[in-house]
Order: C-alpha cells, then structure tokens, then sequence
C-alpha cells in the first residue's frame, strides 16, 4: 500500500507542475505522503491498535486513535440502483467560473465527460449552473435514469426542500428538478474526496471560452488518472471531525 501511495502522490505532482506550472516542491511532497500514510494508518486501526510505535511518532506518522473514528475511508460509487452516474462540479473564483462532469458506469467506463464556462456571480451560482448546464448535456444524448452526483450540500438541501435559495437561482432548481421528474434521474449528494474527476474538469473549464466534449483519447492525464483509481477502487481519507 506504502508504495501506491509514495507513486500517487509523486504522479500528482508531476501534473501539477506540467498542467499547472506549480513549482516542484519536495517538502510538499514529502509532506502530504506522510499525511496520506497517517490518515490510510488512521482509517484501518480499531481501538485495539493501542500499541506505541517510536519510529512511527518520530516520523509524524502515529495515529491518534478516537474511539469515533474520525478518519473515514472513501471512494466513489454509485449508490442507487442507476447504472450510469454523472459527477458535477463547478470552479470558482472573482476572474472565473466554470463547470465539469463526467458519466461513467458502475465499472467506472467512461462514456461522456465535458467541461464549460459559466456567467456566475457566487460559487453556489456557479454550482447550480455547471449543475443545470451538465444535466442538459447529459440528456440531450437520450440518457436517462442516471444517478446524479453534487459534492455541494447547500444545492441537495434545496432539492430535497430542506432550504431555500433566494431569487433567479430557485428557478433554476425548479428547472433541475423538472429535469429529474421527466427524465427519472435521482440527485444525491457525494463527499468532495469522492468527486474528484468532475473537480478536475471544471478546473480545466477555467481554460475553455465555450462548451468542450472529451472521451478517453482526450482527455488530460491527471483526469484519466483520478478515473483509473476510482476504477480500481481507491479510497480517499476524509476527517469528518
């Protein structure tokens, strides 16, 4: 497992720096590789695993052991009964906004993924619009009973009418759920750890002046590999305090 995570970590940085232009930092790296094995440590021990290890806590890689258990283990999936699943995610900030997605099925194959601009004012706005926008496109190509994953909960409490989002953004709600209802698709919420390719994409939105269609031949290499790992199975660490 150790190994896994020491090449993931050095893969993401070389994206990083070629897809990105980050600078290369080895301290960086060296740090979330010690994160990472601490949470994977973390999310595995039980309350048995009491045992004091010097070289672990010298390293900063001893866990401390709740009896909550406040690291989670998690990866992607489909909950519902759907065979296909569309990830969505929006990007933003005060000189941009876009948003991504991706339809995969069960197995993690690829069927359609695509990144957008979007006009928003607000990351919500933002999220609704990559949303609303991602649905359309999706259902445009006669797909339907697919489940739809959000990583944004203040959209699904809306949804579910837990809450309300004030002017113009409701109707775009309304708009969602109509093209839920007609189309029998199921919106469910998803952990950010989870919705990685889809953040992936709206990223790669910040670059696009129009509405870009990608397919596994095309897509960018960091997008691929966060696929090929959720296909494989990889857990991410959440800390749900």
């Amino acid at each position: 497992m150790v190994p896994g995570i020491i090449s993931w970590h050095i893969w993401k940085y070389y994206n990083q720096m070629v897809w990105d232009s980050k600078p290369y930092s080895i301290k960086g790296a060296i740090k979330d590789i010690k994160t990472h094995i601490h949470n994977w440590v973390s999310s595995n021990a039980n309350n048995k695993f009491i045992k004091f290890d010097s070289q672990l806590h010298e390293e900063g890689l001893m866990p401390n052991i709740r009896k909550s258990g406040t690291i989670k283990a998690v990866k992607w999936s489909i909950t519902s009964d759907a065979t296909l699943c569309l990830n969505v995610d929006a990007s933003f900030s005060q000189t941009f906004s876009a948003g991504g997605a991706i339809i995969r099925d069960r197995g993690g194959q690829i069927l359609d993924s695509f990144c957008f601009p979007t006009s928003s004012t607000s990351a919500i706005h933002a999220e609704i619009e990559a949303l609303l926008k991602s649905i359309e496109a999706a259902t445009s190509k006669g797909l339907k009973g697919f489940e739809v994953q959000t990583d944004c909960q203040d959209i699904h409490n809306a949804y579910q009418g837990k809450t309300t989002i004030p002017g113009f953004m409701n109707s775009k709600i309304l708009k969602i759920k109509e093209l839920c209802n007609i189309n029998n698709l199921k919106l469910t919420h998803t952990v950010r750890e989870a919705n990685r390719p889809a953040h992936l994409l709206a990223k790669e939105g910040r670059r696009s002046t129009s509405f870009c269609r990608y397919d596994e031949h095309t897509l960018p290499p960091q997008v691929l590999q966060a696929c090929s790992e959720d296909r494989r199975g990889r857990p991410f660490f959440r800390d749900t305090g």
